[in-house]
């Protein structure tokens, strides 16, 4: 007797952007934390979409927000090309010392959640209050009276490409003008 609008990120279409900004990558990074089980989900769905495109994906474990910035730092001395970070609690809430790391380091960071788009170059985004919106038209329907065991989830339908030039020229990362 449940519906509602889960708000899975999008995988592939970041791969793609990935691939046309960074033609000759190989090594994609990202942080998860073992611990939440929506960012375990999302690493492996990241992983499937990345060796699919011919990247190889380095993870890098962080279990609380003091440990993000080191495994940041960590993550950008493993040789990779680019940062694609996982959306989670911990690393959303943490996100400005990824930054701060791939900015010293000078590797771009791609993501998945709009509020890391102050330190990202690119970010896909699909968002709660997206997600939100699309959730209270159910309600207006289960309200009305249907009956939400007969309304089947809907995957979120809003997804919102946001680009920060700031933030790519502080890694000295030229933005494809198609993206721009």
């Amino acid at each position: 007797n449940v519906t509602g609008v889960p708000t899975g990120a999008s995988y592939e279409p970041m791969i793609q952007i990935i691939r046309e900004c960074l033609p000759t990558a190989r090594r994609l990074g990202t942080l998860y934390v073992p611990s939440e089980a929506n960012t375990v989900f999302h690493k492996v769905m990241l992983e499937q979409s990345a060796v699919k495109a011919g990247f190889e994906l380095v993870t890098v474990a962080a279990d609380t927000s003091a440990e993000v910035a080191d495994a940041a730092t960590a993550l950008c001395t493993r040789g990779v090309d680019a940062i694609c970070q996982l959306p989670g609690n911990l690393t959303a809430a943490a996100f400005p010392g990824i930054a701060s790391a791939a900015v010293k380091a000078r590797i771009p960071v791609f993501a998945f959640q709009s509020s890391q788009a102050s330190g990202s170059p690119i970010v896909l985004a699909r968002d709660y209050f997206d997600a939100g919106k699309q959730a209270a038209a159910l309600a207006v329907r289960v309200i009305k009276g249907e009956s939400p065991a007969r309304m089947p989830f809907q995957p979120i339908t809003t997804t919102r490409l946001i680009v920060n030039p700031k933030a790519a020229q502080a890694v000295r990362f030229q933005i494809p003008d198609r993206i721009l």
